[in-house]
């Protein structure tokens, strides 16, 4: 929970064992899709954890950063395509010194009455278990059409 350091050599070894085998990230999704066990993973359920960001040794300065998705069908893809652009946030932050400690959560939000999973977050991180976050994401797709996102959730 915010105490491992981000490692872009890491993060780009783990892309490129995913690209290899042509599995996906988001390996929760693929799982409740094959399963058809549609609920919220137990470590991304707003209700069984406090989540919080908090200096330590490792980050003396540490900022929460929120990055909630829409999955909602319209924005599906989104989670995707930032999964696969984490690394460059990452350096963005912390090498070119906007900061020093990010620590980052990721979360996603639905439609409160028409999803079954309608929010879902994950933990303040600072290494690779933010992309293990990721991977917990239930994509949802679903939406009402005229029904808005829960934001308010």
């Amino acid at each position: 929970m915010g105490y491992s350091y981000w490692s872009d050599s890491a993060y780009q070894q783990r892309q490129s064992r995913r690209r290899q085998s042509k599995q996906s990230a988001f390996t929760y999704d693929k799982q409740v899709r094959d399963s058809g066990n549609v609920r919220v993973h137990p470590q991304m359920d707003p209700y069984c954890a406090t989540r919080q960001s908090r200096d330590s040794v490792a980050h003396p300065e540490s900022v929460a950063i929120a990055v909630i998705f829409d999955v909602t069908g319209s924005m599906g893809t989104v989670p995707r395509i930032l999964q696969t652009k984490l690394g460059k946030l990452m350096r963005l932050l912390t090498e070119r010194g906007y900061l020093a400690h990010p620590q980052v959560l990721f979360g996603a939000v639905g439609d409160a009455y028409t999803d079954s999973v309608p929010l879902q977050i994950g933990q303040f991180e600072s290494g690779l278990e933010m992309d293990d976050d990721l991977s917990k994401i239930y994509l949802e797709g679903g939406g009402g059409g005229q029904v808005h996102e829960s934001y308010e959730l």
